[in-house]
């Protein structure tokens, strides 16, 4: 028995649309292009004092160097020689005179010593470098194997390294102690010295990163960045501007007017994104290096966020969305069949219907039937009916119904966004006073429109093209978008 959908209900596509313009509503914005696909959403800053006084330096290329045999030198330096295993660690000196230049390695030397009556051999031994009694360099090496060193009684090797720092007086100490082995005397396993850099400002963009964690999200969301810039000079930096840049587009400035001698700023910029696409966001500290700045290398910071297509679908589906029948009655027959459209309208028509086969193989149109009337058209007998409706105003083109189970009848689904419900029949109707006043490529590109509607996807609020945007949006197509192939896929 042929059961008649209840309670007529339609989805509207208008003529005439608001769609919001994305740009950038803030003052300080530099970027304000609607399709630009993103807009700052806030800016803030605090400051912080740099937790570690050794931050902005760096040590690197240990070695030990082998020395020959001097007993001479050791007794002079040792008149009373342990019994056992001793190390002593002495003579830390630098090779460049004081104030060191910043941001260039300062090479540091200093001697390791075997004082006690033991051989060291092929063993372990830890070497730890410190700056203000913070590890910085921390390694082990083992004597013969690693350095070709043996340390015989009232033997010694020199090691070396170098530190790049930025400004200030500092304790260097050097630690070492073997491993597995007892050293019978370890006051005297260590050696330190305090050492300046010339005083100056070093600027660092310290740190940039999305504040989840997450760097591949949907379109149409917020996303918060949090960042770091470092002064971990001696000097104040004064009126420092910073930049935020969107793929090389500037889309915030703001002058911090100081930013104290070991200090870091902290803070978090949010940008909204409204279009599919790879971001590069990235921040400029002193951008036109008008600040006296030992290393400018350091200023920048750059991180990449990855965004994809938003969701734009309905509440309900198809239980099953293969091969769908559908049936082209007599009234929109005729509609098609207009001087606008040309020849062969209704088998464009078809071709319109079938441009959704192939993208997802859950959801596709199966055969399309004609009927010279409108005879069955509120049946179940085909699952899709496209139909003439008069809708009695002239900012339609057509629109879109659905249907759900109910009891042992069928009604019309009234709330799509949120309605959760398996549907059984859909309506495509085309509204006789204004589709046949279309030209032909809008009247095609709103059958396949409005049968994306049949799949469940809804009208986008991003900034991608796609054909399930309303006609006369500029974002508006006249084929199968990317943006509504995500969507299809999305939904089965």
């Amino acid at each position: 028995m042929k059961k008649v959908i209840k309670n007529f209900f339609a989805l509207i596509l208008s003529l005439m649309m608001v769609f919001p313009l994305f740009g950038i509503a803030n003052a300080e914005s530099l970027k304000s292009n609607q399709d630009c696909g993103y807009k700052l959403s806030d800016f803030n800053l605090s400051n912080n004092l740099v937790k570690d006084s050794n931050s902005g330096f760096t040590i690197n290329d240990f070695k030990l160097h082998k020395y020959p045999n001097d007993s001479n030198f050791m007794k002079e330096k040792n008149s009373l020689a342990s019994s056992g295993t001793d190390l002593r660690v002495s003579s830390l000196n630098a090779h460049t005179s004081e104030p060191f230049p910043n941001e260039k390695p300062i090479k540091f030397s200093f001697i390791i010593a075997n004082v006690g009556t033991n051989k060291i051999n092929n063993q372990p031994v830890s070497i730890q470098v410190q700056l203000d009694n913070t590890d910085i360099l921390d390694t082990s090496v083992t004597l013969t194997l690693e350095t070709g060193v043996i340390l015989e009684p009232d033997t010694y090797v020199q090691g070396s390294f170098y530190i790049t720092g930025a400004g200030g007086t500092h304790t260097v100490t050097v630690v070492a102690l073997p491993l597995f082995i007892k050293d019978c005397n370890i006051s005297n396993n260590k050696t330190s010295g305090r050492f300046k850099w010339a005083d100056c400002v070093s600027l660092s963009a310290a740190s940039l990163s999305t504040s989840d964690g997450i760097y591949q999200f949907e379109s149409n969301q917020t996303k918060a960045f949090t960042f770091k810039i470092a002064n971990f000079g001696t000097l104040d930096a004064k009126n420092v501007l910073i930049r935020f840049k969107v793929n090389d587009t500037a889309i915030k400035n703001a002058t911090v007017d100081k930013i104290e001698a070991k200090h870091i700023i902290t803070g978090q910029i949010k940008i909204t994104f409204y279009k599919h696409g790879r971001y590069n966001i990235e921040l400029d500290v002193d951008p036109n290096r008008t600040v006296d700045n030992i290393n400018a290398d350091n200023n920048s910071k750059t991180t990449q966020v990855t965004v994809d297509y938003d969701t734009e679908i309905w509440a309900g589906k198809w239980k099953n969305a293969r091969k769908l029948s559908v049936m082209i009655y007599g009234s929109a027959i005729d509609l098609i069949n207009n001087d606008n459209a040309g020849n062969n309208a209704t088998n464009k028509a078809k071709k319109a219907i079938h441009a959704w086969n192939g993208i997802n193989s859950d959801a596709s149109y199966g055969s399309i039937y004609t009927s010279n009337s409108d005879e069955g058209w509120n049946t179940l007998d085909k699952q899709v009916s496209v139909i003439s409706y008069d809708t009695g105003d002239d900012s339609t083109i057509a629109f879109t119904a659905l249907w759900e189970k109910d009891g042992d009848g069928y009604t019309e689904v009234n709330d799509v966004e949120n309605d959760k419900c398996i549907y059984v029949k859909a309506a495509v109707c085309l509204n006789p006073e204004v589709y046949p006043k279309q030209p032909a490529k809008n009247q095609f590109r709103t059958i396949t429109h409005e049968f994306g509607h049949v799949f469940r996807l809804a009208h986008p609020t991003c900034r991608d093209k796609a054909i399930m945007r309303q006609t006369w949006d500029p974002l508006m197509t006249y084929t199968i978008q990317p943006h509504d192939e995500y969507n299809l896929n999305r939904s089965y």
